[in-house]
């Protein structure tokens, strides 16, 4: 981590200490930072330490002056974070390795999130089938009950009842 730091102040400080200097010339200060000022919709400044170094023309080739001022913070910063990345990379690894070894590692955690998912999904589909299998019964009890109670058959009514009974335990078990 303190390593990050460092390549990172030492970034902006090469970035802070190059702003006068740009494509072999040197530039005058307060002169140029009006004509910038004036050729570009945006304020290059310090704030950008990577933006700051590109020249009108090469802002505008790139095609950055369509670019918001939340938008150019945000290339900024990701082009920072790249420099810090590439810095930071152990001697003869490229960051193509490092995306790699990273995109393998995200292909594995979504495989395992996907086999997570499915069996979810499979438990959930059994009890659903439950559920429904467990409904269909109380229904029939149910109607088998009145059947009883209207015939004066308490005893078959009570057993149809605790049957009921049995059945919403079950389906309240699946749900949990």
């Amino acid at each position: 981590m303190m390593m990050k730091h460092t390549v990172l102040i030492v970034i902006l400080l090469f970035s802070l200490a190059t702003m006068g200097v740009q494509s072999g010339r040197v530039r005058r200060g307060k002169d140029v930072e009006k004509s910038k000022a004036a050729e570009l919709p945006f304020n290059l400044d310090a704030s950008r330490p990577v933006l700051v170094n590109m020249t009108p023309e090469e802002f505008r080739a790139c095609g950055l002056n369509k670019l918001s001022e939340e938008e150019l913070d945000h290339l900024d910063r990701w082009i920072l974070d790249l420099l810090v990345k590439l810095k930071s990379l152990p001697e003869g690894q490229n960051l193509a390795a490092e995306a790699s070894a990273t995109g393998r590692v995200r292909q594995e955690e979504a495989e395992l999130e996907r086999q997570r998912l499915e069996a979810r999904a499979r438990d959930l589909e059994q009890r659903l089938s439950l559920v429904n299998r467990e409904a269909t019964r109380m229904s029939f009890d149910l109607n088998q009950a009145r059947l009883a109670v209207s015939r004066g058959d308490w005893n078959s009514a009570y057993s149809l009842l605790l049957r009921l009974e049995s059945s919403v335990d079950r389906i309240r078990r699946a749900s949990q």
